[in-house]
């Protein structure tokens, strides 16, 4: 496997709130292209951190909560 392509798949494995987002992708890709699905997370990421994404408006934490602990989930460990 592609480095590339196993750093998709750890990340989809650390933040589980990706899975989703990463089964979309595959499906619609007919694969794993890393440079689409990185571009799909800044996308999700950016909404939720707006209030835009599905994850914040069913939780109803705040924009800030939601983001920075989905952030510290990945990048704090």
């Amino acid at each position: 496997m592609e480095r590339d392509v196993q750093l998709v798949r750890d990340l989809v494995a650390a933040s589980p709130g990706f899975e989703g987002l990463f089964d979309a992708h595959v499906f619609n890709e007919d694969g794993v292209l890393p440079h689409v699905f990185f571009w799909d997370v800044v996308q999700e990421t950016v909404a939720s951190f707006l209030g835009e994404g599905e994850k914040g408006r069913r939780t109803g934490e705040s924009r800030c909560d939601s983001w920075k602990s989905n952030f510290d989930s990945m990048c704090l460990k």
